[in-house]
């Protein structure tokens, strides 16, 4: 009895030192490790984002397309003009003024009117060169130079007339000038005057004077072709 008893108190003695051995095992480890061995650090796992599911259809982007320029206008040729012939301007026909009368010249200046019928505006010598224009009221548009009006018919000419001739009164002072051969003294004109001697009649001439309208006479002795 005494021997189980003693074995017994045995068998818990060793059961006590294997735990106690196995319990400072244990403790040893954790002082080693509170010591400096180094523990296995953890890593965390990356975590793992999942690609979206790939679409059957692809989506394409589309390439800009560049826009078209506008196209460049072709420049039209501009048509050279070409030379329209101008027609021709009819001529306006030429005429004469005359101061005829009965086959003499009767009046040396002739009278232009602003209208048929109107004031007189000017004066043309006998023989003077006109365009002539339209005619009415038994007048005739005349031009010549700057002068431009209206003259009666009759003292127009389609032909020129015989011009006159220029002389010079020589007479000692002045010398009388008529209205007809021999006839009334209607003024006189000095020596040295320019007169306008168109036909004589026997010793009696026809001249005409710068502004007087009318022909008048003047004895042939007191006429010079020479300036005195």
């Amino acid at each position: 009895m005494r021997d189980r008893a003693r074995a017994l108190w045995i068998g818990i003695g060793v059961v006590a030192v294997v735990v106690l051995l196995a319990l400072a095992g244990c403790a040893g480890s954790d002082r080693a490790e509170q010591q400096g061995t180094p523990t296995a650090v953890r890593t965390k796992k990356p975590t793992f984002t999942p690609m979206p599911p790939a679409t059957d259809t692809p989506t394409i982007t589309p390439l800009p397309t560049a826009t078209p320029e506008p196209p460049t206008p072709t420049p039209t040729a501009t048509a050279i003009p070409t030379d329209t012939p101008v027609p021709p301007t009819a001529s306006a026909a030429a005429g004469y003024i005359s101061g005829l009368a009965d086959g003499a010249v009767a009046l040396f200046e002739v009278e232009v009117f602003s209208a048929p019928g109107g004031a007189a505006s000017a004066k043309l010598r006998h023989g003077a060169a006109v365009e002539l224009g339209e005619v009415k009221d038994g007048h005739v548009q005349v031009k010549s130079g700057d002068v431009q009006g209206w003259v009666k018919e009759a003292n127009v000419a389609k032909e020129a007339p015989a011009a006159p001739t220029t002389m010079y009164i020589n007479a000692r002072d002045a010398a009388n000038i008529r209205r007809a051969p021999n006839g009334q003294v209607v003024k006189s004109v000095k020596r040295g005057a320019e007169v306008y001697r168109f036909e004589c009649q026997g010793e009696w001439c026809r001249i005409g004077i710068p502004g007087e309208a009318s022909t008048l006479w003047v004895h042939e002795s007191l006429l010079s072709a020479s300036p005195v």
